[in-house]
């Protein structure tokens, strides 16, 4: 379910991490919290797009 939701753009083993990440946008996140909101993806994405830009996580 995890790589449906991700479709390329999040690795399940990331997911992980990030789940249990102190990062604000991320913490507490699970896949159906992301499924549930309209910008779950979108946090993501920007988290990600963070990440890129060299934040930790």
């Amino acid at each position: 379910q995890l790589t449906q939701i991700a479709k390329g753009h999040i690795r399940p083993d990331k997911m992980a991490t990030w789940m249990r990440s102190p990062h604000p946008r991320l913490s507490g996140l699970t896949p159906a919290k992301i499924l549930g909101d309209p910008r779950g993806l979108e946090m993501v994405r920007q988290a990600l797009h963070d990440d890129c830009q060299g934040n930790p996580l």
